[in-house]
């Protein structure tokens, strides 16, 4: 059995600029640019999925379902401490603040 965890993001650029069009009361402009980041982020999520489960097949091996933090009976933060002891983020951008709240821009776990 094998474990495959990943993070996907598009980074905090794309908040950046919700933040300033939240300045310039732009509400469409976020809502927009909002909609856009969680839309890119699924497909990254959905890409990398595929991608995993046609490498688990070639190998002769079954791909699971995929799991979020939240989506399992274990508590979240339990989870997000778990991927932060096995990956390195830090190219990426991503961390977590004292909470175990994800600090970046769009992201899925």
């Amino acid at each position: 059995m094998k474990l495959l965890i990943g993070i996907c993001t598009v980074g905090a650029g794309i908040s950046q600029r919700i933040s300033e069009e939240t300045a310039q009361r732009e509400s469409d402009a976020r809502m927009f640019l909002d909609n856009l980041g969680t839309l890119a982020v699924g497909q990254m999520r959905q890409q990398l999925c595929q991608l995993w489960e046609m490498d688990a097949m070639s190998q002769g091996l079954h791909a699971s379902t995929t799991l979020s933090p939240g989506e399992s009976d274990g508590p979240v933060t339990e989870a997000r401490r778990s991927y932060f002891r096995l990956l390195d983020t830090q190219e990426i951008g991503v961390h977590v603040d004292r909470s175990m709240a994800f600090v970046t821009g769009k992201s899925l776990r």
